[in-house]
């Protein structure tokens, strides 16, 4: 099925069924920077133009999605369930935004160029999975304190199915695929009966935390979309694979993973990424350049350039829409709420600024439609 089609298809879509394909496609991205980054193979089948390429026609999915799914959750009557499918598009952002930095980084010769960082240790993370308060709700979530030496942008642990489950913790993710099945009705057989279908959870925390900090009240979330509060269900998981992101002290920022059945940890392939360079495109001169404890910056051409920067508190934000407001950014505004703006240039150019108080972090795009 070619793009235009795709797309056609999805014209009476459900918020289900827009989520699944976004995730999908997130996941299969994740996939491939993965295998790429673990194997030569991938380098050898695509020159790195044709990889950038594809990277690049798939981001412009995932986003056209987004868009597509939020005009969905527009639709949608107010309650419960349209605030859920906002935290829940913020997460799937949040991903889409962090793989998108997973490119290896090589020299001229074609080697991996990274400053050997002295390993972190994954018991100085103290972390724990409990009964937590999100947004005034219920849920089952994470706190982690940072005990090492370093600052971490990111901590993520995969659970999955524990092999031998008893009978409490069928009936509880069974009735749980019944009170969600606007997601899980193709997964359910005719008589409602549980089906072993193959159930993830995961839980994500974007915030940068200095050592000795603390982070609390993270949602975890069921094949990446569903939040819950039994904890009977989360017994019913066991930790798998952890992903730490942390600052070495060459101040670019390093992942490595901790396998909870091998008790090994394992550093990324990919090389560092820095985390306080700005661009040098006339694109980017179009709005201040932030200060942050970290800058990540996503997508940098003639006519798109976007960035994550976190450790930003609130004033600061409304300090950086001011500042785009007097570079001139206060045309056709689409947002101007407490976390949100959105407004164009006389030149046409869109410049989109979010702010979450959760992550304490900023996302800014700018780009031109002409």
């Amino acid at each position: 099925m070619n793009e235009n089609n795709e797309f056609d298809a999805l014209k009476d879509a459900s918020c289900r069924d827009v989520l699944k394909l976004i995730v999908d496609k997130q996941r299969a991205q994740f996939n491939r920077n993965r295998f790429s980054a673990d194997s030569g193979e991938a380098e050898e089948s695509l020159s790195l133009s044709e990889s950038v390429r594809a990277d690049m026609r798939n981001h412009f999915e995932i986003l056209s999605l987004m868009l597509l799914l939020v005009e969905r959750i527009m639709l949608e009557p107010a309650g419960k369930t349209v605030r859920r499918c906002f935290a829940i598009l913020t997460c799937v952002i949040v991903l889409f935004c962090v793989s998108g930095c997973g490119v290896s980084g090589n020299g001229a010769d074609g080697t991996k160029q990274q400053e050997k960082i002295e390993a972190i240790n994954f018991d100085d993370i103290n972390w724990s999975i409990g009964e937590r308060v999100f947004e005034g709700e219920r849920c089952v979530g994470l706190n982690y304190t940072n005990n090492t030496k370093y600052p971490l942008l990111g901590f993520e642990i995969d659970f999955a199915l524990k092999e031998n489950l008893t009978e409490e913790q069928k009936a509880v993710i069974d009735s749980f695929k019944k009170e969600n099945t606007w997601f899980f009705s193709d997964e359910i057989d005719e008589e409602d009966e549980y089906i072993d279908e193959e159930l993830e959870m995961r839980v994500i925390a974007r915030r940068y935390i200095e050592p000795g900090e603390s982070m609390n009240g993270v949602p975890c979330l069921i094949n990446n979309l569903l939040d819950f509060d039994d904890m009977t269900l989360y017994e019913a998981m066991e930790p798998d694979i952890a992903t730490i992101a942390f600052v070495g002290t060459d101040n670019k920022l390093h992942l490595v993973f901790y396998d909870f059945h091998s008790k090994t940890l394992t550093e990324s392939n990919n090389a560092p990424i820095s985390i306080d360079e700005w661009s040098d495109s006339n694109i980017s001169k179009l709005i201040p350049r932030v200060e942050a404890k970290a800058i990540i910056i996503d997508d940098d051409d003639d006519d798109w350039f976007s960035f994550e920067a976190y450790g930003v508190s609130y004033e600061y934000f409304e300090w950086y829409v001011s500042a785009c407001k007097e570079a001139g950014f206060t045309a056709n505004v689409d947002w101007d709420d407490s976390e949100n703006y959105c407004a164009e240039n006389a030149d046409e150019y869109e410049v989109d600024i979010e702010y979450s108080s959760f992550w304490q972090a900023m996302s800014v795009s700018i780009e031109n439609f002409t």
